[in-house]
């Protein structure tokens, strides 16, 4: 139905270089994107099913990845947690003991900066600061840019008739069309619109080149140059109702253009669309068909969009360890059609001494009653809702120690870090997201699904390529926990 628009020579032999579009097998490594790309965003909409009756973020999209300020995930839709993988780095009380227990880890956190976990990874991102890494994915690998829908599944009811036009929240979403225009000819060209825009959740993600835009342009139907802009919003529109909008297209315009309706937005941003009409002096062009989308597919128009990174590397940020410090870069990576993120935190020791301390791991559950239940032989953890009003998640974590308490919807993952001299090493989660709400009202009904897929990769990674390629070179020898 739809196709992935045509795009630059050199960045297309980027694409193809980089294994976006379905690349092959093989220990492919990541690297930071084709200059000239643009700025990818940091919040993603994760192409699965949904399978339980919690609705979809965008047609044939369940969930949402959204990094925070400290790259932790911050809560998206689908709800399974609060928060994600929040990292602190210390030495918990208990240690020398081995008497470390959930209270234990609970009251360490609870002290703030009087305890031993007062050293965080900061929660101070900067949009500029991150570092976008291959692939680049398209449509082929189930980025979804556009698509025609009647809205029902994603809570946004057509504008007029049964269906419209959806953009989604993506850095390059497009719904396009090619226009025959007439020569010294003047045009009206006329719509109906709702948008909500999203900047994501970094620090400067609202500002230039990294801030969400929808825009309405003429571009060169060959080589894809933008001729005119004919209409920009920058933030919401059209909440209330859809608004109209008319522009006039002048005499002198090329005979052949496309028509693009362009979102640049973090995951749950929007725009929608509806009776598209094209009218000259006499009237309604003859032959501009499908203008409502109520045709029986999406031509004329076509879904289209940049290829596009989900690799990001944070800045920097230097962590005290004790009487040292530690140089620790987080880098989060999911696949548009995954079942999982992957987030590798890479502890780099600067000094010329070796630093021992823990890495612990935070994830706050969500949903009214979360339960967990420690599985794959204790190297990874299932949450869910009781309820069901929240989906299930998974953690993988490898050779760490897991930590769980009924009575709370906290979860600690803590791993020992040995660090030497000059050295570094790379610790590894996965979280597991289906378009599930499957677990039962007690700790032994655990989400199959999710379990299954957790179970894979604790017992896949790193030798099954599926989990462990676009690693940045040098990372996959670092890694300590599996």
């Amino acid at each position: 139905m739809a196709r992935l628009a045509a795009v630059p020579l050199a960045l297309a032999l980027a694409l193809a270089a980089c294994g976006g579009s379905g690349g092959g097998g093989g220990p492919r490594t990541a690297s930071p994107v084709p200059a000239g790309t643009p700025p990818g965003v940091t919040a993603f909409a994760q192409t699965v099913p949904a399978e339980d009756s919690l609705g979809e973020v965008f047609p044939g999209q369940a969930n949402t990845w959204v990094l925070d300020r400290d790259f932790s995930l911050a809560p998206g839709y689908g709800l399974q947690y609060a928060t994600a993988l929040a990292l602190f780095v210390g030495t918990p009380t208990g240690t020398a003991t081995s008497s470390v227990t959930h209270a234990s880890l609970t009251d360490d956190l609870v002290r703030g900066g009087a305890g031993p976990l007062a050293s965080t990874f900061p929660f101070d991102q900067d949009a500029a600061e991150v570092t976008f890494l291959t692939p680049l994915f398209g449509e082929a690998d189930g980025l979804r840019t556009a698509a025609v829908s009647d809205g029902v599944e994603i809570g946004l009811p057509a504008l007029s008739g049964a269906r419209s036009g959806y953009l989604n929240g993506t850095a390059d979403s497009r719904l396009q069309r090619d226009l025959s225009l007439s020569a010294g000819t003047s045009y009206t060209l006329s719509w109906i619109e709702r948008g909500s825009l999203r900047a994501g959740s970094l620090l400067g993600a609202d500002a230039a080149p990294h801030a969400p835009r929808y825009r309405v342009v003429l571009r060169n139907a060959a080589t894809g140059a933008v001729l005119r802009e004919l209409h920009s919003a920058a933030g919401d529109f059209g909440t209330a109702a859809p608004l109209p909008r008319a522009v006039a297209i002048p005499a002198g315009t090329p005979g052949t253009v496309r028509l693009s309706f362009e979102l640049r937005s973090a995951a749950e941003g929007w725009v929608v669309v509806d009776d598209v009409a094209l009218a000259d002096g006499a009237g309604p062009v003859a032959g501009f068909g499908n203008g409502d989308f109520e045709g029986a597919s999406l031509a004329p128009w076509t879904a289209a969009g940049g290829p596009q990174s989900q690799n990001v590397r944070s800045g920097a940020r230097d962590v005290a360890a004790g009487a040292a410090s530690l140089r620790v870069t987080r880098t989060f990576h999911s696949p548009p059609s995954a079942t999982w993120g992957r987030l590798v935190d890479l502890f780099e020791n600067p000094s010329a001494s070796p630093v021992s301390t823990r890495a612990v791991y935070l994830t706050t559950l969500a949903g009214p009653v979360p339960l967990a239940a420690p599985r794959a032989g204790g190297r990874a953890l299932v949450g869910w809702d009781a309820l069901g009003g929240a989906r299930d998640v998974g953690l993988v974590f490898g050779s760490g120690a897991g930590y769980l308490d009924p009575a709370s919807p906290d979860l600690f993952v803590v791993h020992r870090l040995d660090v030497p001299a000059r050295g570094r090493v790379a610790v590894v989660h996965f979280v597991v997201q289906r378009g599930q709400s499957e677990g039962g009202p007690t700790v032994a009904d655990v989400p199959a699904g999710t379990d299954s897929v957790a179970a894979a990769i604790a017992n896949g990674f790193p030798a099954q390529e599926e989990y462990a390629r676009d690693l940045e070179p040098g990372v996959r020898e670092a890694v300590g926990n599996f």
